[in-house]
């Protein structure tokens, strides 16, 4: 996995994880982005999860990460 943090996101995660971070990153609440995507939130939140496993720095940095990518 170490080879991995290296990559950018859109090579580690997958397409729709990927586009639950860059509504998180937006500022978008779960319960909206869960809405927009007709899904559950505690799908969302599970994307969520699996996000910050791959070492995107935690929830409060990623609107900043997503931005220097």
């Amino acid at each position: 996995m170490d080879g991995d943090s290296e990559k950018p996101p859109h090579e580690i995660l997958s397409d729709r994880e990927y586009q639950v971070m860059l509504m998180i990153a937006s500022g978008k609440p779960v319960g909206t982005i869960a809405k927009e995507l007709c899904l559950s939130v505690k799908t969302i939140s599970s994307y969520r999860a699996n996000i910050l496993l791959v070492r995107l720095e935690g929830a409060v940095n990623l609107p900043v990460k997503v931005r220097s990518w």
